[in-house]
């Protein structure tokens, strides 16, 4: 084991390179260590299948839907009226190492930007 995976498990800090394959996520989430997550959710049409959906930490999704309640006000507000959310990988993981979301304006510019850094 490297020095930084062991320093990593030391302090408890999640190590997810070894979850290579989007099954082995997925059998982690069905025993409780990750949660699926939709990119697009699904209040704002994303579809509800493996192209929009990432496996994460338990409490990662409660995360990204607080900023999804930011994002529909602004939806309501007509201050945006497009969005992404984009994961970031480390190595060969399947589990996204962290999150950028983003709304834009109907301009284009960016009005809302948020990182969720996963491990």
């Amino acid at each position: 084991m490297g020095v930084l995976k062991m320093l990593k498990k030391t302090v408890g800090i999640a190590d997810f390179s070894d979850v290579i394959s989007v099954s082995a996520a997925r059998m982690m989430a069905d025993r409780g260590e990750l949660e699926p997550l939709y990119l697009i959710g699904l209040r704002f049409g994303g579809k509800e299948d493996l192209s929009n959906c990432v496996f994460v930490p338990v409490g990662i999704s409660a995360i990204k839907d607080q900023y999804d309640d930011v994002i529909e006000e602004l939806l309501v507000e007509g201050r945006v009226k497009s969005y992404s959310c984009t994961p970031q990988y480390r190595g060969h993981s399947a589990v996204p190492c962290r999150l950028t979301i983003k709304a834009f304006s109907p301009t284009g510019s960016t009005e809302f930007t948020e990182t969720i850094n996963i491990w």
